[in-house]
């Protein structure tokens, strides 16, 4: 579990592939300190074990099927990345509660003005029943509150610090990113669901 707050920009060094395994490097100055292998960690939003630690870098394995679901299918070597340690119990929630689990990838389809900027993402079909007007959605494991919702399409405010902090600063349109949806509307959702159809069932079990 995270935060969504950013602790630091990486680098990726080496990327390997072996037996449709990615192994990658990323270089982290500040955090390289306070990891050990089993953490978890999160990689432009994506939660992933470390697997070996040997400072300035750690070394993290994707899988196949998070490759093919995530932004990481096209990382290379000096790709910056947002990293997030996994949240412990005396960690400020500064964010909101984000599981790097990754429901989607959008596209950046506009991104105007320069210190403060509006960012336009589009965004899968299959997630608009989680999005919400002041809600929030992770964006390459950055947490944003959406400002303006359209059909296929989410909007951003991004304060100079965010941007300074992140990579959102130096993402271009055209760019994918990794979107995951609020932990809670995923869960809401889904009660909401079933509770609906059980009280279907009931009413037609009642005429019937």
């Amino acid at each position: 579990m995270f935060t969504g707050i950013v602790e630091e920009i990486g680098m990726v060094g080496e990327v390997r592939e072996r037996g449709g395994i990615l192994t990658l490097s990323i270089e982290a100055e500040n955090l390289v300190s306070f990891l050990s292998p089993g953490d978890s960690i999160s990689v432009d939003g994506v939660c992933l074990t470390v697997r070996e630690v040997s400072p300035p870098f750690f070394r993290v394995d994707v899988s196949s099927l998070t490759r093919e679901n995530t932004t990481l299918k096209k990382v290379v070597r000096g790709r910056r990345v947002n990293l997030e340690r996994a949240l412990t119990l005396d960690k400020p929630l500064g964010g909101h509660l984000v599981t790097g689990h990754v429901d989607g990838k959008g596209v950046i389809l506009e991104k105007r003005g320069k210190e403060e900027f509006i960012l336009g993402i589009s965004y899968p079909s299959r997630i608009e029943p989680y999005l919400v007007e002041k809600g929030s959605l992770a964006v390459d494991g950055v947490s944003l509150t959406i400002q303006k919702l359209e059909k296929g399409r989410v909007q951003f405010i991004i304060v100079p610090h965010t941007a300074s902090s992140t990579t959102l600063g130096e993402k271009k349109v055209g760019e994918e990113v990794n979107l995951e949806v609020d932990y809670f509307a995923r869960y809401l959702r889904k009660w909401f669901e079933e509770r609906e159809s059980k009280d279907t069932l009931r009413k037609v079990l009642e005429e019937w």
